[in-house]
């Protein structure tokens, strides 16, 4: 089974568990580029985690700059539509961005987890984007660390001819950084940051 093809579906995708933005992430130093054409490169770099998760960011490069169409109020085309966007955790869960992919994604997190007996299922939300010029980047985040083992990021792009490419990290380095992450202001002890 392909990692992309449909994932199993809940009625209704969990409920993120935001915590407030209270944090000094630690930067894990990584970066891979996972696909290049004659037209597109796609890297995955900037992993930052927290003990509540984690983020990365997707960075795309064209040759060609997308242009806007003829007309008042009209936007280029979306330079990333049709980029599909993945992980998978080391106990199997994973999740990705729909088929329309890119930074409008759809989300879709698997039914591996989510059970009382079992860790709630991952999700992949998109954290802002953006660019110009051929650059462009997107951020998305993992509310979760991973659990010791490989962590692999997934990109698919068939409009550009880049089938579905795996690429791997050491979670525990992810989870280690989170844990060394820096409070910026005291934890009580319910785990919810008091802001002074």
């Amino acid at each position: 089974m392909a990692f992309f093809d449909p994932l199993p579906a809940d009625s209704e995708p969990p409920e993120p568990q935001l915590a407030p933005p209270s944090w000094v992430p630690c930067a894990i130093p990584f970066q891979a580029l996972a696909a290049r054409t004659d037209e597109v490169g796609v890297s995955i770099c900037g992993v930052l985690a927290t003990p509540v998760g984690f983020e990365f960011t997707v960075r795309v490069n064209t040759k060609h700059i997308p242009q806007p169409t003829r007309g008042l109020g009209r936007r280029p085309p979306d330079p990333v539509e049709g980029l599909r966007v993945g992980v998978q955790f080391p106990d199997g869960r994973k999740a990705g961005t729909g088929q329309h992919g890119g930074h409008t994604a759809v989300l879709r997190a698997n039914a591996a987890g989510g059970d009382d007996a079992g860790p709630a299922p991952l999700m992949l939300l998109p954290s802002g984007g953006g660019g110009g010029g051929g650059d462009f980047t997107y951020r998305y985040r993992i509310p979760d660390l991973p659990t010791d083992g490989a962590i692999s990021f997934v990109i698919e792009w068939e409009q550009f001819g880049i089938p579905e490419t795996w690429v791997a990290l050491d979670g525990t380095a992810i989870r280690a950084a989170g844990l060394a992450a820096e409070p910026i202001w005291p934890i009580d002890p319910a785990g919810v940051t008091e802001a002074r």
